[in-house]
């Protein structure tokens, strides 16, 4: 990486863009090998720790902050991007070159490298894989979106180190390098805000199959092919599938209730039982340990091996995650819920769900199926947070559901409140949201813990 970075900003003028974690460690890199190279920090954000830190260790890096963070873009040669930084071309000089860290991991990678997208389960199926090859003891990392940058890990990487990176859509729109083994688990309307349009947001996900080589592989959910760009044109990659039902182009499928393998040249299988499955219930999940299952094996491990593994994996916070049993309620937080259809696969997860908690902030998603799904659902009480949730709102007085109890309320707080009042005793309260969580927290994550916390306090 060292002789990648360096053939970059030889000469050149540098800006990191976007100083959050990815920023952060792009700028850790190429001061451990270029101590004394000038750098312009720009990012939004003027309450970044490190930054005063920098400011009085780092002569050689000059920042641009705030409102005006990109008064010097077009001064600079070289601009290292952070994901989700939307810049308009016009801003940018001709003559500038922008690279990212996905890009240039990939290009010196890419051939070790498993990828995996998706617009829900991504970190799942990326925290499953790398616990199976941990325990089956394969030399491994996890990076990507999962909240570890790729550069990070450099050092971790040996020849036959196997990378498994959660990719996003904001760090696949870039790139001209695809992984060798790419995993494309779903696709549905989600970041509107970013992307001019839907079609936009599917390309970027494909791009994980893209450029790949025909010694590589494709893994592709085959319930939703016709999100999948020249699905029925043979790209050079090899390409295997999964199903949530016995489709004969599946190699791994759901039948009679057990995980079922169809594996190049062998007949049928029955892998494992899906009701025995305890840690990662519900159908979306079972594609998901499908997806998994389909690399394992294209890794070459056991059966015994991958139903090892999925039997001792043990679920991520914030998806589906029993927070515990307070006042007589059963408290679920899946605050990574954050489309529409995460929500709905939650509720059919889930059982006795009388109380949900939905919204936040409005990126233009069509809430209309939720609406509506939930309008026939047995879910009684209905408290809606955000302008998603005025949104939500507006939707279930046209349909005006019988026996709903639906409320609009401020906060988190003054939700949780309404639910100690009207939920029934030993049924279950839902945060699911179905929207983003910017206008009132950090991430998800953030309002999945806040949750959790007035929960444990009742």
């Amino acid at each position: 990486m060292k002789e990648i970075i360096g053939n970059l900003i030889k000469g050149k003028t540098v800006m990191i863009l976007g100083f959050g974690r990815e920023g952060i460690s792009t700028y850790d890199v190429i001061r451990k090998y270029f101590p004394e190279k000038p750098i312009i920090i720009a990012d939004r954000n003027p309450a970044i720790q490190i930054v005063q830190e920098i400011r009085t260790t780092d002569k050689f890096a000059a920042f641009s902050l705030e409102k005006d963070y990109l008064n010097s873009i077009r001064d600079v040669e070289i601009i290292f991007k952070s994901p989700g930084v939307n810049l308009n071309k016009r801003e940018i000089n001709p003559n500038t070159h922008i690279h990212t860290q996905t890009q240039l991991f990939l290009s010196k990678y890419s051939h070790q490298t498993i990828g995996i997208t998706g617009t829900k389960g991504k970190s799942t199926t990326a925290s499953l894989l790398q616990h199976i090859l941990i325990q089956s003891k394969l030399d491994s990392v996890l990076l990507g979106n999962i909240g570890i940058a790729p550069f990070s890990m450099i050092e971790s990487i040996k020849k036959d180190t196997k990378i498994v990176f959660e990719l996003s859509a904001h760090q696949l729109e870039d790139v001209s390098v695809s992984p060798h083994i790419g995993i494309l688990l779903n696709i549905f309307e989600e970041h509107l805000d970013h992307f001019d349009d839907y079609s936009k947001y599917i390309s970027a996900k494909n791009k994980i199959f893209d450029f790949q080589h025909k010694n590589d592989v494709r893994i592709v959910n085959l319930n939703q092919t016709d999100k999948v760009k020249n699905f029925e044109k043979e790209l050079k990659s090899r390409f295997i599938g999964f199903s949530s039902e016995n489709d004969t182009k599946a190699n791994c499928f759901l039948d009679n209730g057990f995980i079922n393998l169809r594996y190049k040249k062998g007949g049928k299988t029955q892998l494992i039982k899906s009701s025995e499955i305890k840690t990662l219930i519900g159908k979306h999940n079972l594609s998901n340990i499908m997806a998994a299952i389909l690399c394992c094996k294209e890794l070459g491990l056991l059966d015994d091996q991958i139903i090892a593994g999925i039997n001792s994996f043990k679920s991520l916070e914030h998806r589906l995650e029993y927070v515990g049993y307070y006042k007589s309620i059963h408290f679920y937080n899946d605050s990574i819920a954050t489309i529409p259809e995460a929500t709905i696969e939650a509720i059919k997860t889930l059982p006795d769900i009388n109380t949900i908690i939905l919204g936040g902030y409005d990126r233009g998603l069509d809430f209309q199926k939720l609406i509506e799904f939930i309008s026939d659902s047995d879910v009684e009480n209905i408290l809606l947070l955000g302008i998603a949730g005025k949104r939500m709102l507006e939707l279930f007085y046209q349909i005006n559901p019988v026996n709903k109890k639906i409320n609009f309320v401020a906060d988190l707080k003054t939700a949780m409140k309404i639910v100690v009042k009207f939920t029934k005793p030993n049924k279950t309260c839902l945060l699911s949201p179905a929207a983003a969580s910017y206008d009132q927290f950090n991430d998800f994550e953030e309002r999945g813990r806040c949750y959790k916390k007035i929960a444990r306090n009742l």
